[in-house]
Order: C-alpha cells, then sequence, then structure tokens
C-alpha cells in the first residue's frame, strides 16, 4: 500500500507484505534479512537509482551522493509471511531466498504506485519513478526535460560558487532551492567576471572535490591554479566569451590528463551592487545546492522542511527593517510565510513562485512578483486569487510568455534570455524606487 502527495510526487510506502517458501528455515533472521536486501533492491531501482551521462559520456553518478540508494527512512518496515509446506527434495529441506524481493518487488511497487494514481490516468512506465516524473503525470504536463547524453549541446560546467570577493545583492535577498527548481545563482547573460578568486566542485575519477582557486586571463588565454592543502595544480587554456576550457594534468593516484569546460555568467547580484544595494544569503540547506529538479527534491527531503523554515524564520527576523525580502521559487513562499511577522520592511522581490499557503502581504508593502506564464509548477487560478486578495499592497505582477519556471538559469532548459533580461531590469527600477 502506498501513498503518492499530489503536492510534491513523493511517494511513501504505508503497508508491504511478503511472503516466500524457502523450505525449511535454518535461521529466520538471516532470512528475513535477505528478504528485507532484496526489496530494498526494488525501491531504490523504482524510485532511485538511474545512470546519467554528460555530453562527453562521462557518468555524472560517480558517488552515492549523485547515484541515489534507499536508506533507512525509505525502507518500510516488512511483514513476513513464511511457507514451508512444501520442502526442498534436496538435504535438509531448505532451498535458496531472496531473489523474490529483487525480482517481484519492482513491479508490485510501480502497480502500487499506477493503482494510486488510477484518477490522472494510465502511468507511463519509465524508470525511476522519481517525484519530478510523478507531479508531472499528477498535473497532466511534459516532465521538465533533462538532456540526454545524444540531446546535450556542451558539456556540463563545473560547479563554480561566488568569486573570493565580496559581491553584494538587494538587501537580505534569500535564494533557496525548490522542490520544482535547484538552488542555482540566477544570472542575466552579461555581466560575466572572471579573473579573481573562486570556490570550485570538479568531477575527477575520484568523485567530486572542492578546491581554492584564482582565475587569470589575458585576451584570449586562460590562467589558473587550484590549492589543494600543502600542493597547487597550475593549468592553462582558452577563452571564447564566456566560455572556459582548460586541460587539468594529474599524477596522483594515476596519470591522466582531465579536460573541463564551465560558462560564467554574470549574476544578479553583480548587477544590484552595481546600483548600490547588499546582499545577505543565508545558508538555508547546509552548504548543498542542486544542479537538476529531481536533486532538489532530495535535498529538501535530506535537509527536512522544519529545519529550512526555522532558518529561514530567524535569517528573516534578524534582517535589519530598511531590508527588501526576496526569494526564488520555494525561497518566495518562505518570504510569503513569515513577511506577516515583520514589523517592517522595505519590500518584496519574489521570482518564480507564490503559493496558497502565503499570507496576504502586508498593506502599503511594494511587492514585485516575477513568475512565469504559463508556471508548469502553480495553479494559475490561484494567481489570480491573489491578485484579488493583495489588499492594500502595492503589489507589481509580471508575468513571462513561454518561459519556464526557473527562466533566470542559464543552465537550466527553463532559461529564457529574453524573459531574464526584461526581468532585471524591472528589478532594478522596483528597487530604485523604493
Amino acid at each position: 500500500i502506498v501513498e503518492v502527495d499530489a503536492q510534491t510526487g513523493f511517494v511513501k510506502i504505508r503497508r508491504w507484505v511478503t511472503s516466500e517458501d524457502c523450505g525449511n528455515m535454518i535461521n529466520p533472521a538471516i532470512v528475513e534479512g535477505q528478504i528485507a536486501g532484496g526489496l530494498a533492491q526494488a525501491i531504490g531501482s523504482v524510485l532511485m537509482e538511474e545512470v546519467s551521462f554528460d555530453a562527453r559520456g562521462n557518468p555524472t553518478a560517480v558517488t552515492y551522493k549523485d547515484y541515489m540508494l534507499p536508506t533507512i527512512f525509505d525502507v518500510p518496515e516488512f511483514e513476513y509471511h513464511h511457507d514451508a509446506s512444501m520442502p526442498s527434495q534436496a538435504e535438509g529441506g531448505f532451498r535458496g531466498v531472496g531473489e523474490g524481493g529483487c525480482i517481484v518487488g519492482p513491479p508490485t511497487l510501480v502497480n502500487a504506485i499506477a493503482d494510486a494514481l488510477i484518477p490522472f490516468g494510465e502511468l507511463e512506465l519509465e524508470l525511476p519513478l522519481t517525484p519530478a516524473r510523478l507531479l508531472a503525470h499528477i498535473e497532466q504536463r511534459p516532465e521538465i526535460a533533462r538532456p540526454k547524453p545524444a540531446e546535450a549541446s556542451e558539456a556540463p560546467a563545473p560547479a563554480a560558487d561566488a568569486p573570493a570577493d565580496p559581491v553584494p545583492v538587494a538587501a537580505a535577498a534569500h535564494n533557496v532551492p525548490a522542490p520544482s527548481a535547484p538552488q542555482e545563482p540566477f544570472a542575466p547573460a552579461s555581466g560575466a567576471r572572471i579573473d579573481g578568486g573562486w570556490k570550485f566542485v570538479l568531477s575527477t575519477p575520484m568523485g567530486p572535490q572542492a578546491f581554492d582557486g584564482r582565475l587569470a586571463t589575458d585576451g584570449d588565454q586562460l590562467s589558473g591554479v587550484f590549492i589543494m592543502n600543502m600542493d597547487e595544480a597550475h593549468f592553462t587554456g582558452t577563452v571564447t566569451g564566456n566560455q572556459l576550457k582548460w586541460d587539468l594534468k594529474v599524477t596522483k593516484p594515476m596519470k591522466i590528463t582531465l579536460k573541463y569546460e564551465a560558462v560564467v555568467e554574470g549574476e544578479i547580484a553583480a548587477v544590484f551592487e552595481a546600483d548600490g544595494h547588499t546582499v545577505t544569503l543565508p545558508d538555508l540547506f547546509d552548504g548543498q545546492s542542486a544542479d537538476n529538479y529531481d536533486a532538489a527534491f532530495a535535498l529538501r527531503k535530506e535537509v527536512g522542511t522544519g529545519a529550512i523554515m526555522e532558518r529561514a524564520g530567524a535569517a528573516i527576523g534578524a534582517a535589519p527593517p530598511e531590508a527588501v525580502l526576496s526569494g526564488v521559487s520555494f525561497g518566495a513562499s518562505l518570504i510569503g510565510e513569515f513577511w506577516t511577522d515583520r514589523p517592517k520592511m522595505a519590500g518584496a522581490l519574489l521570482f518564480a513562485g507564490i503559493t496558497d499557503w502565503m499570507e496576504p502581504p502586508m498593506p502599503g508593502l511594494p511587492v514585485s512578483v516575477h513568475i512565469a506564464h504559463p508556471d508548469p509548477f502553480d495553479d494559475e487560478d490561484y494567481f489570480a486569487d491573489w491578485v484579488a486578495q493583495k489588499g492594500e499592497a502595492d503589489l507589481q505582477m509580471h508575468r513571462y510568455d513561454g518561459a519556464g519556471h526557473y527562466f533566470l538559469d542559464p543552465s537550466l532548459d527553463d532559461y529564457n534570455e529574453a524573459a531574464a533580461k526584461l526581468c532585471l531590469d524591472r528589478s532594478r527600477e522596483f528597487l530604485k524606487s523604493l
């Protein structure tokens, strides 16, 4: 028996009854352990486990952080029923056990999920049945596309955090990943800054590795250094616009040349900085981020909604009274959850999300909202209701036709350059008016 959350697409296994005939049991504890292991494998194959590759054919799930496996929180308490009425003809009357879980388990779980989703039509079988995939089925819309190996136009860039130098943005802006969107800096197509200190997370044969480093450009030539404990690794490459390419030669634990490509996008933060604003970005997700929708769902589940809400509430409460509170997708919803607790704030700047559990804005509060039209994760009727209930708030509702939910992020398929530029221009004017 399973339960599928129609709001998030998450599957919860309520009850699982299993019966196997292994003949005479020598050790019941081992028998049940074998059965549980097979069923856990079934849960992983149906709900989580997926092998993916980048445009060069390199596996992107190189560690157990990327290749998701079921944990104790995903596996229910199984109910075991043993039938030894027909002992084996072998000596001792016993036979093997455990294979049934991983053979019969997957179709059992898939059928239970399909049965739960009967009101939404026939479920197309494409494993794994991730929350994003099930949510697309529930909402009767295409799944948010992710590049396939043959379709990818460029290799994924190494994840680079903001430059080491401070990059102020609009006061108290909160950019957090949503259940429907990852935590990525959103950016216009201009204003990229390459030279300076960076924090890198690079894909390596040993898994993702974090480094501090510096980049420098001279025309179309790139040079840089990674600082690793007491050692340094220098490299050279090329620059074409905001496209970076370089080779990194390593000798330990093996001699190999790693080829990297990166895209450096100018952040909205840099533009706001130029306009004289500052920024505070609280850590709501234990320093982690996600680079696709499924990973964002998993990250939110891992950290826990309660912990996220507690951290967001503390950060918003500590922001100065002249702050403009801002959030993206789920972050926008967090702003709406807490803004009635603040006695004073300069305004609110919300991107890619409002939800039906947001409190109406306070009278006189300037609010600027920027949302795709239509938005795949929100009900259009709710937008109209929200506008109608705005009360005396100074509400600006901006919609962007044909843009994806997270249209501000150039690294995602949702990105829409024209919409991102227009959104940035409107946001700057809004901040200037406060």
